[in-house]
């Protein structure tokens, strides 16, 4: 049987993504899509660049932030492995042909930001929904590689649901109760509908695995925690997601699903993340710098 082309395997886009990192892995991801468009951006005194691909207008996005804690060597779950299952969809024609494709910067606090290049995108979309047109709902992919692909119950993910085809609420993914913020807080926070997908593992006993966020953020969150099965059942998982919800009247103008309670709670939310215009952030080279030290053996005897 003939394997698939590395670049349609995520895990073999992972491997190759994994090593590069700011300015190099936007580089690389221009390489690797045809037809991928930067657009930089400054937000409060910070810059970064988002990519977008796909549809001009469509009646949906997904997305992940490209950009990881600088503490993290690899940040292959947070949030490579999202990036990489992005990739070879769009490289295999998994996307469908209404739904635009976006990767965001400046998602991480550590690296300076606060769902930064998010907030960017949130604010494009909201504008140019103000008239009266189509207010397209935001998919926001987050920490996988490792697991099955759920979507978050929090933030907005049962409002999302209710809205989606019959009303019913029936969903497709697993909800997971609880989840960290990332860039759906931002679209919430401009009144754009969106829900978060994460990964979660579980344990033997059948209940989920939440110290599965323990390792994010640090050194340990490194390519040997994805798994190569677990991404391409994420994959197929994501594409039945997406077919979906390109469909439902979610995506009809007119509807609106985030109410003013949720979108003051991400915007406080937001703001409790994104540092203060006058910090002073550190350069990529210093980030690098930093990234050495982290990643230096640990002297012997000692934990932490």
């Amino acid at each position: 049987m003939l394997s698939e082309p590395a670049e349609l395997d995520p895990y073999k886009n992972l491997v190759d993504l994994v090593g590069h990192t700011g300015g190099a892995r936007v580089e690389r991801l221009l390489a690797m899509i045809p037809d991928l468009t930067a657009k930089p951006y400054v937000l409060e005194g910070r810059a970064g660049v988002n990519l977008y691909w796909g549809h001009e207008e469509p009646v949906a996005w997904v997305g992940a932030h490209h950009d990881i804690d600088p503490w993290t060597p690899q940040g292959a779950l947070d949030n490579t492995a999202a990036l990489a299952i992005l990739v070879s969809m769009i490289l295999s024609g998994r996307i469908p042909a209404n739904v635009g494709v976006a990767f965001w910067d400046g998602e991480e606090p550590g690296g300076g930001g606060g769902a930064d290049g998010s907030s960017v995108h949130a604010a494009e979309i909201a504008e140019a929904g103000a008239g009266g047109g189509r207010v397209p709902p935001v998919v926001v992919l987050d920490v996988l590689g490792r697991g099955r692909l759920m979507m978050a119950g929090n933030w907005n993910g049962l409002e999302f649901l209710r809205e989606m085809g019959d009303g019913s609420g029936s969903n497709p993914l697993e909800l997971v109760p609880v989840t960290p913020p990332s860039d759906h807080v931002a679209f919430l926070a401009n009144g754009v509908p969106s829900a978060l997908l994460v990964a979660m593992p579980r344990l033997g006993n059948g209940y989920l695995d939440y110290s599965h966020w323990d390792i994010l953020h640090s050194d340990r969150d490194n390519i040997g925690m994805a798994s190569p099965t677990d991404m391409r059942q994420q994959m197929a998982s994501l594409h039945a997601f997406l077919v979906r919800v390109a469909t439902h009247e979610v995506t009809q103008p007119g509807r609106r699903v985030v109410s003013e309670d949720v979108q003051m709670q991400a915007a406080e939310k937001i703001k409790s993340i994104r540092p203060s215009p006058k910090t002073n952030l550190p350069t990529d080279e210093e980030w690098r710098e930093m990234i050495k030290v982290r990643d230096k053996p640990r002297p012997s005897g000692r934990e932490g």
